[in-house]
């Protein structure tokens, strides 16, 4: 289970924490706490401060509009999430440190 408040950005939060797990190979609480991006038809991409030099060059090589917000921005949603680790057969949970919450369990 993956969610997150945002309005618009929900999607985009979660689409990412979701690719993070399952194409990057990241924990649950790894893929929550990478940088994020969002973007919309305006053209501007919005990034996390934390998101490498190299991502934002190609980005703008690419003719993107880039927009550097704070390292851990509200802005970008707040993903908590619970999963199911197939090897330990455990729940794992992971929270976002872009707003209040925690994982915990019993």
């Amino acid at each position: 289970a993956v969610g997150s408040p945002g309005a618009t950005r929900i999607i985009a939060a979660v689409a990412q924490t979701i690719s993070n797990v399952i194409d990057h190979k990241m924990s649950i609480q790894e893929a929550i706490m990478a940088p994020r991006l969002f973007a919309m038809a305006s053209g501007t991409v919005q990034l996390e401060g934390r998101t490498s030099v190299n991502t934002v060059k190609a980005l703008e090589a690419l003719g993107h509009t880039v927009a550097i917000r704070a390292d851990w921005d509200a802005y970008f949603g707040g993903v908590h999430a619970v999963v199911f680790n197939r090897a330990t057969k455990m729940l794992e949970g992971g929270a976002d440190p872009r707003r209040d919450g925690q994982a915990a369990g019993f």
